[in-house]
């Protein structure tokens, strides 16, 4: 087998050769064979790595709840897994969960109707995002004979007061904005003049 040609500075003089001979052949045979199979030793070749997808205490998935309106946070509003002994009302707080599904319930708080409690999928190594509402308990207009019209309902929440001079008919005008401050009564409107006109009221919630 030619190898290359010998030189002396430019000049050449002699060609390297090399016999084929059995330690050649085994040579080849050895390398052929090694570079087949080298795939299929498990000391060497390429290590291929693929990480497990299932939720566990080592990979958990993280669950977080944005809760409205702000009112209703401010009077407590949060969420929790169940069977957890606290609940969690943050923006930014998260929980960590190691199974697919997780139930939720939420934490009952005064003049508030609760979010119905849900069972949500949960993936692993990522931030899973819900919300949920509560609404506000049916608000009441109230006369006080000795003070005027007012308001009972849910603590915190705004509502926009309007009247018209027909119960069946006509356009309802913007009397007031009012939020309620305390339980019990709130006065909205002093008591009118003695024979004054006739009008009907309503509340509406602004959802705040």
């Amino acid at each position: 087998m030619y190898l290359g040609t010998l030189y002396s500075g430019i000049t050449p003089y002699a060609s390297a050769v090399r016999a084929i001979d059995s330690d050649v052949v085994n040579l080849i045979t050895n390398a052929a064979a090694l570079g087949d199979n080298g795939t299929n030793h498990t000391g060497g070749g390429v290590i291929t790595i693929i990480p497990n997808q299932a939720l566990s205490a080592f990979n958990p998935g993280y669950m977080q709840w944005q809760l409205s309106p702000a009112s209703a946070v401010a009077a407590g509003a949060g969420w929790r897994l169940q069977g957890d002994t606290s609940y969690l009302n943050a923006p930014n707080a998260i929980r960590a969960v190691t199974t697919p599904s997780a139930a939720v319930e939420f934490n009952p708080i005064p003049g508030w109707n609760l979010p119905t409690n849900q069972t949500v999928s949960v993936a692993a190594g990522q931030i899973n995002s819900y919300s949920a509402s509560y609404t506000v308990s049916n608000p009441v207009l109230v006369v006080n004979g000795a003070s005027g019209l007012g308001i009972m309902g849910t603590t915190g929440t705004v509502y926009v007061i309007q009247r018209r001079s027909s119960l069946n008919s006509g356009s309802w005008t913007n009397v007031s904005t009012n939020t309620i401050t305390a339980t019990g009564f709130n006065l909205l409107l002093p008591n009118p003049a003695t024979n004054g006109s006739v009008n009907f009221f309503r509340a509406l919630w602004i959802g705040k």
